[in-house]
């Protein structure tokens, strides 16, 4: 499930009168800041057509500005369309929204835009991840060099420290989505500061920021307190109604805040790999409103994927269930995606044959909503066939995995990234079951369809010149096999530079090639590189 923190609608327990039928809105472009942290403020954009499911479409003025005739208080998009323009938040169609007096603000940006909004935010985020890391590792050595750690505490941080490197990845994935969708507009400047900031890796001076509004849990005490005293009186305000409806608003907006707080607070610990705290601190959001969905499932997301704490990551997405069930009804892709969440929880644990029924769920929601030639029954399919092939069962693995496969093609041509990633599924299966000059293949039309979709150099890219040398290797075709190795890594090095963990690892692969040759003192040398980096 994509995981994004919105600044539009926060789902809570505060009820706003309806004023009217007319809900205002406006379409407009990113705001965003640029490598100097200069805010640059978005801009409307005339002439886009917004519908609501069971009303006319309407077009964006001048301005970007629109009003929509809403039938009932709630409403759904049905659809947004402007040429040559796409929506920053993919999941906008997929909510249901309430009339509010605020302005709708719906998000649209060029592929172009979103191309280089992503690879700028990745270049942010990968060397503030490299400078983490390299602190951490400075912090162990330190310890050791004045004898505070004895050599197997030391031996063992430092394993502990080489395995988190693993997560890293997924870190800068989920963090680039989110950083690259953000609209800065809807930030206040403070948040816009602390979001910047946290952007470019200034890690000190946001939570300094963040400390000087006062402590967060203090705050969030305060807040909880002033909610309760809002509900033990809020019969006797009723007479009073117009100023308990500022309170509300005052609360609303503190909520928003503190939830803003509490997800930066997150961010800042993640960045640095203390999973503990930042876990405390998405938590402590959830806790602000256990009547929002999202805040919920991104609990469960992060204690399932980080933390490893299954336990609480299913009491987060049970929660979740429960109310997308009691909104959307069980027949809906919230349902259905949330279903796959748990499976990946039950997936994680070992527990399988519970994997599979929650996916299978799922894919049976999406093939009645969608049809089973849907990118998102495809989805499932993937999502099986990946449990099938941990249980060892090929054959079913290999079925869902083309499934998959032949929905993909279907729906998008052979030249597609979902195709790519489809057939590098069924090569991993194959390089599995030994059948590796098939999974070599498949492989190759991966990093093609890769190639031509993808511009420059591209960190998929570089893994599938890796995954092509990994089936040489396997062959006995160490040449070939050292010729991928090394174009993965010339790749890799043009992207993050020399000192990265993801050069270091491409250093390890040659090392490993040519100890399997019996070149021992050129494997030495590539180990050493290696190592420096790390």
């Amino acid at each position: 499930m994509n995981r994004r923190f919105s600044f539009i609608l926060l789902l809570s327990f505060f009820a706003i009168p309806l004023l009217g039928q007319v809900q205002k809105g406006v379409v407009k472009s990113r705001g965003r800041v640029d490598s100097k942290g200069v805010y640059i403020p978005g801009k409307g954009i005339p002439d886009a057509f917004i519908k609501v499911k069971g009303a006319n479409e309407v077009a964006s003025g001048a301005d970007g500005s629109f009003e929509l005739n809403l039938l009932n208080r709630s409403f759904y998009l049905e659809s947004v369309s402007k040429k040559g323009y796409i929506l920053v938040d993919q999941d906008l169609l997929s909510r249901q929204y309430d009339y509010s007096p605020n302005s709708f603000i719906i998000v649209l940006t060029t592929p172009e835009q979103r191309n280089k909004d992503e690879i700028v935010a990745e270049r942010r985020l990968r060397n503030a991840m490299q400078q983490q890391l390299q602190k951490r590792e400075n912090e162990i050595d330190s310890l050791r060099k004045m004898n505070k750690l004895s050599e197997d505490e030391y031996n063992k941080l430092l394993k502990e420290f080489l395995l988190s490197q693993e997560t890293n990845e997924k870190h800068v994935k989920e963090m680039v989505e989110r950083y690259s969708s953000i609209d800065y507009d809807q930030l206040d400047e403070s948040n816009r500061q602390i979001t910047s900031l946290i952007e470019h890796g200034e890690f000190g001076k946001a939570d300094s920021l963040l400390r000087s509004k006062g402590d967060v849990a203090q705050r969030v005490k305060q807040y909880m307190e002033h909610m309760k005293l809002n509900k033990s009186r809020r019969d006797e305000l009723h007479k009073e109604q117009g100023d308990f409806a500022k309170s509300e608003q005052i609360a609303l907006r503190n909520l928003e805040e503190l939830a803003n707080d509490c997800y930066n607070r997150h961010e800042i610990f993640r960045m640095s790999h203390n999973n503990d705290s930042a876990a405390y601190y998405i938590k402590m959001r959830a806790a602000l409103d256990e009547g929002n969905i999202q805040w919920q499932l991104d609990a469960g997301s992060f204690l399932n994927k980080f933390v490893s704490d299954y336990k609480a990551a299913f009491k987060y997405y049970d929660r979740a269930l429960k109310m997308i069930v009691d909104r959307y009804g069980r027949e809906h892709d919230a349902t259905a995606s949330c279903f796959s969440n748990i499976a990946n929880v039950h997936e994680n644990c070992g527990e399988y044959s519970k994997a599979i029924e929650y996916y299978g769920w799922a894919l049976r929601i999406e093939e009645k909503l969608h049809g089973d030639s849907s990118a998102e029954a495809a989805a499932c399919y993937n999502n099986l066939g990946s449990v099938y092939n941990l249980t060892g069962n090929y054959s079913l693995a290999m079925e869902n995995y083309t499934k998959a496969l032949d929905v993909y093609k279907q729906k998008y041509g052979e030249i597609h990234s979902s195709v790519a990633t489809a057939y590098n599924n069924i090569s991993t299966l194959l390089n599995k079951q030994g059948n590796y000059g098939r999974a070599l293949e498949y492989s190759i039309k991966a990093v093609e369809i890769s190639d031509s979709v993808m511009s420059g150099n591209n960190p998929s890219i570089a893994a599938h010149y890796s995954s092509i040398a990994l089936a040489y290797d396997n062959l006995g075709e160490y040449a070939k096999a050292l010729e991928f190795y090394e174009k993965s890594l010339k790749m890799k090095i043009s992207i993050y530079g020399e000192n990265h963990p993801d050069v270091a690892a491409g250093y390890c692969n040659i090392g490993t090639l040519y100890s399997e040759t019996g070149s021992y003192s050129e494997a030495l040398g590539y180990y050493r590189k290696a190592l420096g980096i790390q």
